[in-house]
């Protein structure tokens, strides 16, 4: 496992602080998670843009709505 060291502000410390205390994880294993979603998210972008770009099929908003809260 890889150690990763990084400098911020004591406000952006405190911060982060009180984020991990009201999710009820360490800092360490907070900053984990938060660092595991963004890549997450950012994969998921990057495969529906990939999508986007090679198909035509469309989907109607009243579709979108009935799968999403049907």
């Amino acid at each position: 496992m890889a150690t990763l060291t990084v400098r911020i502000d004591n406000e952006l410390h405190d911060e982060i602080e009180q984020s991990a205390d009201f999710n009820g994880l360490s800092i360490a294993d907070y900053i984990r998670e938060t660092l595991a979603e963004r890549v997450q998210d950012e994969q998921d972008y990057k495969e529906v843009v990939k999508t986007l770009q090679t198909t035509t099929d469309t989907v109607s908003r009243e579709e979108v709505i009935k799968q999403v809260f049907g």
